[in-house]
Formats: structure tokens, sequence, C-alpha cells
């Protein structure tokens, strides 16, 4: 079982909820951005106690996917085709071998 909290969090109209949560493995509280995140993190936090799961880490650093790519159009001036892409996951989970 997870114990949590809703928090709301931002000021003004862009105000979101987000709920309070026990990480149980760890020994700490961290905000978690969903229901769903939630969800998650009890059974991550089950999975280890069972031995599934070996550990996991809950937003960790972003990684880059892509660089920015930009070309000169037929003006002369510098475009861009896309910009950097940067994906922060939700969970790392490290598994058990075998």
């Amino acid at each position: 079982m997870i114990f949590f909290r809703s928090v709301n969090t931002g000021m003004g109209k862009n105000k979101r909820q987000q709920f309070e949560a026990v990480d149980r493995i760890h020994s700490k509280n961290i905000l978690v951005d969903s229901r769903e995140e939630l969800d998650m993190l009890a059974w991550l936090c089950e999975a280890v106690e069972s031995g599934l799961v070996s550990d996991f880490e809950y937003q960790p650093d972003p990684i880059k996917l892509s660089d920015p790519v930009e070309f000169v159009n037929s003006q002369g001036k510098k475009r861009s085709l896309f910009r950097e892409h940067i994906y922060t996951p939700d969970f790392i989970v490290k598994f058990k071998p075998g």
C-alpha cells in the first residue's frame, strides 16, 4: 500500500494537481504528476520488495534524443528544420538479471 495526498501546485489559471507520495524503498516523499505515476510507484515498491526489480528512479536526468538541425534557405537566411529533442522518462527501472 502506498500513502499519498493531493497537492495543488502552481499559481493562477495554470494550477495543476500533483500527489505527494511516500517512496518507501528510498525512504523519501516525492511529488508525482498523475494517478498513473502514483500507481506505477506503488507497483515498483512492491516489485522491489518481492525481488522482481532491483531498483528504480523517478524522473531521472533528461535524455537528449537529437540535436537541432538548421539549414540556409534560398534567401540566405538561417532556418531551423527542427529543434533539439529532449525526453525525461517518468521512471527508470532496473530489473534483476535472470
